[in-house]
């Protein structure tokens, strides 16, 4: 299942003018799969702009450092905090084949659908953990540069990586059922940005990650008639201090 053909705008469901392809993981993440005529230019705008913003932003050198797609090409070095003991920290370029990159992955709380919990909109963060994808190790690098302490910044825009997780989901639905097979897609709104109750549907159930380095993708359908209702997390700055020696 590489392509399936839709014919009409999974989103907006517009079937007349121009309809795109449409990659149920961003090609930025090296997604293979692809629904073809499944999206209008506007549905399109907005679903590029949230992705651009995870593409762009805390993934960025996790792509470059995995050798992921790219249209406009990748930086030859990184930016890397450091902080030798004298005054605080410092900023020093280090080429890209020999930074160390880890990436900040949120956890949220479960999705207010399958909790009790009240839930006023928005996302609930219920932390982070940081995951090394690439480079060499931060220790050697942090001794090489003469470093006492490192430190990784991230910063992701309102709900942007949820809105991608969403969407994500949505299409392989799309692409497992179709669309008449979804009766009602309660998690359109959140994804077109019309909706801030991203949090009701996206979250982390189960706390598992994939440890085996060949496999890039996974996904999983689970089934759920519990309902329920947290608050909102708009803007989410992440931080990471590591001592390399």
């Amino acid at each position: 299942m590489n392509a399936i053909r839709i014919g009409r705008c999974i989103y907006c469901g517009r079937a007349e003018g121009p309809l795109r392809r449409e990659h149920m993981i961003a090609a930025g993440l090296n997604g293979p799969w692809v629904l073809q005529k499944a999206s209008c230019p506007a549905c399109e705008k907005v679903t590029s702009a949230f992705e651009g913003h995870v593409l762009g932003g805390p993934f960025r050198l996790a792509r470059a450092g995995l050798k992921m797609h790219t249209g406009h090409g990748f930086p030859t070095t990184a930016p890397l905090l450091i902080d030798r003991g004298d005054g605080g920290y410092v900023s020093v370029e280090v080429p890209v084949k020999d930074y160390p990159v880890l990436v900040h992955f949120v956890e949220f709380l479960r999705p207010a659908h399958l909790d009790t919990r009240p839930y006023a909109g928005g996302i609930d963060i219920s932390g982070h953990r940081m995951i090394q994808v690439a480079g060499p190790d931060p220790k050697d690098v942090g001794q090489r540069l003469g470093a006492k302490r490192m430190r990784w910044v991230a910063t992701h825009e309102s709900h942007s990586l949820p809105r991608l997780i969403a969407k994500i989901a949505y299409t392989i639905l799309v692409a497992d059922v179709g669309l008449d097979g979804i009766e009602v897609a309660y998690v359109l709104p959140a994804i077109l940005g019309q909706s801030q109750n991203i949090g009701r549907w996206v979250g982390c159930d189960e706390m598992e990650y994939i440890t085996d380095q060949t496999v890039l993708h996974g996904g999983r359908r689970l089934y759920s008639g519990r309902t329920g209702a947290g608050s909102g997390v708009q803007d989410l700055c992440l931080r990471a201090d590591l001592a390399p020696s």
